[in-house]
């Protein structure tokens, strides 16, 4: 690299990490006219354009760089315009050759396969970054959400509760008492939801939740629940049409008609 491109490369990468991308593309496009087969300006050229959004040219100089590296972090980077282009085949086939597969890579790969509605084989990527014990929280969380989409309730909840231990934030939580109250599993459920609502005073859908199983097993619980939540929002129709139906399950007719009437003024 001759003088003149050695400043002008460091131009452009000093302008590229400071975020003025704009700058960054015109001192590369200017250094590349001058010196065409640089490598390192070309991946960095490409990595701008996908910064950029110009995905069909970040894939461009992608691949003109992998064709001559043969480096597996580039077919990573090509796999990942894919992925933004919503070409989740091409993406998936990109990283099935790749030679390492580092858990970037695996993530990468579910990602791809999950748009392919294929959760299975997302499943076992994210099973494979697990057994490698490189795993991230979100990858645990990801592939609890894989075995319940492949209907396997009970792994899906084994790693709800073990992404759980690591970070038990309320979603995360809420997960895990829907999980159990699928599985039948009441008293769990209940525990769960309780501790999203210590987390979060009034979160609506764990009090929904919890309205519904008590619903078979204390309704004046379920009515308690359903009433606080008529109060906060009372032109919720579907709230109070569930009040009508504990109400008369309960045989509180008069109390259920009351609700009815509500619920038929406000759609009648």
């Amino acid at each position: 690299m001759n003088e003149q491109c050695g400043k002008l490369f460091n131009e452009a990468y000093e302008l590229h990490v400071s975020g003025r991308l704009k700058e960054a593309q015109a001192v590369y496009e200017k250094l590349l006219q001058l010196d065409s087969c640089n490598l390192d300006a070309l991946n960095l050229y490409a990595q701008l354009n996908f910064s950029l959004q110009n995905y069909d040219e970040a894939l461009k100089y992608f691949n003109e760089v992998y064709e001559k590296t043969q480096l597996d972090d580039i077919k990573i980077n090509i796999a990942k315009v894919y992925i933004k282009k919503l070409d989740f085949e091409n993406a998936v086939k990109t990283l099935q050759t790749v030679k390492e597969k580092t858990a970037e890579a695996l993530r990468l790969e579910a990602q791809g396969y999950i748009g392919l509605n294929d959760y299975k084989s997302a499943q076992n990527s994210y099973l494979e970054i697990v057994n490698s014990q490189n795993a991230e929280v979100s990858d645990i969380y990801n592939l609890s959400v894989c075995c319940l989409q492949n209907g396997d309730l009970n792994e899906a909840l084994k790693y709800s509760l073990e992404a759980a231990r690591v970070k038990p934030d309320k979603e995360l939580l809420f997960t895990i008492g829907v999980l159990y109250s699928q599985t039948g599993d009441d008293e769990n459920a209940v525990n769960y939801f309780n501790a999203v609502l210590e987390l979060e005073p009034g979160h609506k859908n764990a009090l929904l939740n919890l309205a519904k199983i008590f619903q078979n097993h204390d309704k004046n619980v379920s009515i308690k629940i359903y009433k606080e939540l008529a109060e906060k929002e009372p032109d919720n129709a579907s709230i109070l049409a569930q009040l009508c139906i504990v109400y008369s399950e309960m045989m509180n007719y008069q109390a259920a008609a009351d609700t009815a009437e509500k619920l038929i003024k406000l759609e009648p």
